[in-house]
């Protein structure tokens, strides 16, 4: 049964005052800032302890792999610095093996042949000169073939027929050189020439710079005729007025060749005395006669 509604007799005011208004009370709020470690503890909360222990190894992996990651990268920088510091090291030391290697091996100068000639008997230059050596070809022409040109070995000894030097090539025919002269030829050698009515000698020599050597031959050429007499077979005494003469240019079997020449009274005609050419680019020829010069040029070149 329901009770019947009691109607409520309002708040008794005073007369002449107020009504007092109803102020609400605030409510606490939670608070503004949250840290990490509190949505940690939330999510530790709010998630298994499974999942919770997986994600912790998977962080710890992820750690691992990169400190991994960070020391590989330092060796590798370690390795790059120490490679390059060993290739530098490397080449400095290669560099200076070579250079002390060509400090200890000595240029090998290139050997110009004179050319391929058959040869005479051998002559022991200790024991004989000059003089001798061409007297005694010309007593033995019968037995020096015609129009070939021989080389004459001037040899140390008559054990191992070694050739004697150039220094003491120019002793042997008893000519006094200039230095720069004797350096321009590398070989010199003495030959002789059968041409059926004497036996003609000259002088073969190679020489390795034709420049240098052509020059200093310009240079010597007012005193040819002094060196090379003996050697060449020629009586100075006959040829007095030449001596000191520069020498003339031409050609001859299309050769260039320079020439001393002298005056035959009995003809009336100027006659070679001394003639020099190159018979090939570094083998140059020193005679008294054309026909030796043609001799020699045919016979080289034959061997071309």
């Amino acid at each position: 049964m329901d009770e019947p509604l009691v109607p409520q007799s309002p708040i008794p005011q005073t007369p002449g005052s107020a009504p007092t208004p109803v102020v609400p009370q605030p409510t606490k709020s939670a608070p503004v800032m949250q840290t990490y470690q509190d949505d940690l503890s939330k999510a530790m909360d709010a998630t298994d302890a499974t999942v919770v222990q997986e994600l912790l190894e998977t962080a710890r992996e992820r750690e691992s792999v990169a400190k991994d990651e960070v020391t590989k990268g330092r060796q590798r920088k370690w390795y790059v610095t120490l490679s390059i510091v060993f290739i530098i090291l490397a080449i400095g030391m290669a560099a200076y093996g070579i250079r002390y290697y060509m400090r200890l091996t000595v240029p090998v100068q290139q050997n110009f042949s004179v050319g391929v000639f058959g040869s005479t008997e051998p002559y022991v230059a200790s024991t004989t000169s000059i003089t001798a050596v061409l007297q005694s070809l010309r007593e033995k022409s019968a037995t020096v073939p015609e129009h070939k040109p021989l080389l004459v070995p001037l040899v140390t000894d008559a054990t191992t027929l070694s050739p004697i030097s150039k220094a003491d090539f120019f002793s042997f025919i008893n000519a006094t050189p200039t230095e720069p002269l004797a350096a321009s030829f590398d070989t010199i050698r003495l030959g002789v020439i059968n041409t059926g009515t004497d036996v003609v000698p000259f002088i073969i020599a190679s020489v390795p710079d034709p420049e240098v050597g052509s020059k200093e031959l310009l240079i010597a050429e007012t005193d040819i005729l002094n060196l090379f007499y003996k050697a060449l077979a020629i009586d100075l005494s006959a040829h007095a007025d030449e001596v000191g003469k520069g020498f003339t240019g031409g050609y001859m079997y299309n050769i260039p060749i320079r020439t001393l020449t002298y005056y035959d009274v009995q003809t009336g005609i100027a006659r070679p005395l001394i003639l020099y050419g190159y018979v090939t680019e570094r083998t140059v020829v020193m005679t008294t006669s054309p026909d030796v010069l043609k001799s020699i040029y045919e016979t080289i070149i034959r061997q071309l």
